[in-house]
């Protein structure tokens, strides 16, 4: 197992066991309060904060008054990290200035009023670390792929600051803060940025805008390092008056991202383009969420359900994409997606555009005419929709995914011709170059039937043994073979396993798409028809009948002359033994 790997899995584990934790102690005063009940702003005086307190509220009842100053210096250190999220259940003493007066309130923190919103937090987390732990566990080999698996285990998931600490160890509220600020909140910007750097095509705009993309976020960690040793330790720093730059720096990490991103977007082409669009898309969805929750555009709508609703979204919809390379490929699902939503948009639009016409024009018809009017409409639409569909397939292969639509005609193609070809050495080593670099495999094989071994391999091996069975592409992780690769496809002749086309991962860590699988299934059929044609339809693999007859047809014209030859001169013998006899 790669570090890398095992290190993702223990942090993804130990997480899970953080959030478990965290469900388990809802309704039972473990769950934080987010915030200790009451809002403040900044005082006059230096170090103090002036409340605002609800009259329904618990500190309300234990004494606090609306107008009051908290005497942030006589907190104590683990008092002053928890204030802004006390955990459940723990004892608060406030040193309050009332005028002339300085006195103490004391209370304990409620337990969170809507459970279902921190559960929802929770499930949000949990779903991430699921997602990203299954990319870690598939070792997806590529960069790409282990910034992503980064970016939902480290980034997007949360137990560490997400209240899982009891009120019997208030201290651990520390630690929870510390991870939050210090380690994922500049994870949670640098690391989507070097995601998005792994598709750049380097150019000077984007080079400047990756260096803000950076810097902006180590700003951002500067920050919270003042704020936390010059703060929350030395009392250095007045934090009541820097509190504000906090929300100026999350909207600039926001916007450089998606900046930077766009960027990115604006030089992709070829296969990157449509498989960074849906990872630009996810990370537009999080951080426009965070900017909509920051701002209060919803109104009573919970930040936490706002956040926990869009990264949960955007983690599965990343995770399902490039997780299981036998499940789904990134620019099949955008090409087929794109292709359907064109169509509808055409036929909707077309409909409502003639339904607006025929209600101007047959205004004064009566309701049996529009009523035939409106039924033919649909059924010239409902004819027209296979047109439809091949002009905008063609539209957009021609415009977003020309290469692919590229490869797989080269596969195709290759498909056709190989029935025309007359050497066997020449129709593989043609196979393994356009599936090398059409299919992008990193390894292609074709094992030929030879008296019952496909080279090296049994026929009773189970992957040779599933393939004669079922005639079907068979993927090699699901059966344990001898046969070292990710697919098997099938190369059949006359119903029989003349030979298995094995191709191994794709370079760029993607699946083989469902089309493009169709094309290479194709390729194995037509080049196994003419293999068992040029190599022979018995089982060890001898000349075939029909290269037998083509091959004495070649030597009929030498053989009939030699046998006039022979007849020449067994008659010009004959005549001259009658010549001497006379």
């Amino acid at each position: 197992m790669n570090p890398w790997r095992a290190a993702l899995l223990v942090v993804c584990a130990l997480s899970l066991a953080l959030y478990g934790y965290d469900i388990a102690s809802i309704g039972h005063g473990g769950r934080g309060s987010h915030g200790f009940g009451v809002a403040w702003t900044s005082s006059v005086s230096p170090f103090f904060e002036s409340l605002i307190v609800p009259r329904t509220s618990v500190p309300y009842k234990a004494g606090l008054r609306t107008g009051d100053d908290l005497d942030l210096r006589a907190l104590s250190v683990v008092d002053r990290f928890a204030l802004p999220a006390p955990p459940a259940g723990m004892r608060l003493d406030l040193p309050i200035q009332r005028g002339a007066r300085h006195f103490v309130v004391s209370y304990v923190i409620p337990p969170y009023p809507e459970p279902w919103e921190p559960l929802l937090e929770d499930i949000a987390g949990i779903v991430i670390l699921i997602a990203g732990g299954i990319v870690a566990w598939r070792g997806i080999a590529t960069l790409q792929g282990r910034l992503l698996c980064a970016v939902l285990i480290l980034a997007w998931s949360d137990p560490l600051s997400n209240d899982v600490w009891a009120s019997s160890v208030p201290a651990f509220a520390i630690v929870g803060s510390l991870y939050d600020h210090l380690i994922r909140t500049p994870l949670l910007w640098i690391l989507p940025v070097l995601l998005f750097r792994s598709f750049d095509r380097r150019s000077r705009l984007g080079n400047v805008a990756f260096a803000a993309a950076i810097a902006a976020p180590l700003v951002h960690l500067c920050y919270h390092v003042v704020d936390y040793v010059g703060w929350l330790l030395l009392l250095w720093v007045d934090a009541t008056r820097t509190v504000p730059w906090d929300p100026a720096m999350v909207d600039a990490n926001c916007a450089l991202l998606i900046l930077y991103g766009g960027l990115v977007l604006a030089r992709c082409s070829g296969t990157d383009r449509p498989r960074f669009m849906l990872i630009y898309a996810a990370a537009v969805v999080v951080n426009l969420a965070f900017g909509v929750s920051e701002w209060g555009l919803f109104g009573s709508v919970p930040t936490t359900t706002i956040d926990a609703v869009a990264m949960t979204a955007a983690a599965v919809v990343l995770a399902y994409s490039l997780l299981t390379k036998r499940v789904l490929d990134i620019g099949f699902a955008l090409n087929r997606a794109a292709v359907f939503t064109g169509v509808s948009v055409v036929i909707v639009g077309v409909f409502v555009l003639v339904e607006w016409a025929l209600a101007q024009w047959f205004s004064s018809a009566s309701h049996t005419t529009n009523l035939a009017i409106s039924a033919v409409l649909a059924l010239g639409l409902g004819l027209s929709v296979r047109a439809i569909h091949s002009r905008i397939d063609r539209v957009l292969d021609t415009v977003f995914f020309r290469k692919r639509h590229e490869d797989e005609q080269a596969i195709r193609t290759l498909a056709r011709e190989a029935a025309y070809i007359t050497d066997q050495q020449i129709l593989i080593s043609r196979m393994v170059a356009v599936l090398e670099e059409r299919a992008d495999a990193a390894g292609v094989d074709i094992l030929l039937d030879h008296g019952g071994r496909y080279e090296s391999v049994s026929e009773n091996d189970p992957a040779i043994v599933r393939l004669r069975a079922t005639h079907n592409v068979l993927d090699l992780r699901d059966v344990p073979t001898a046969i070292a690769g990710e697919l098997a496809y099938p190369m059949l002749a006359r119903g029989r396993l003349v030979g298995v086309l094995v191709l191994g991962p794709k370079r760029n860590g993607e699946s083989y798409a469902p089309d493009e699988s169709e094309a290479i299934a194709q390729l194995a059929h037509d080049a196994g028809v003419a293999l068992d044609m040029l190599r022979g339809s018995s089982p060890d693999g001898s000349r075939s009948d029909i290269q037998a007859i083509y091959q004495a047809i070649q030597a009929l014209p030498a053989a009939l002359s030699e046998r006039i030859e022979e007849a020449n001169r067994r008659l010009v013998a004959e005549v001259a033994a009658r010549a001497d006899r006379v």
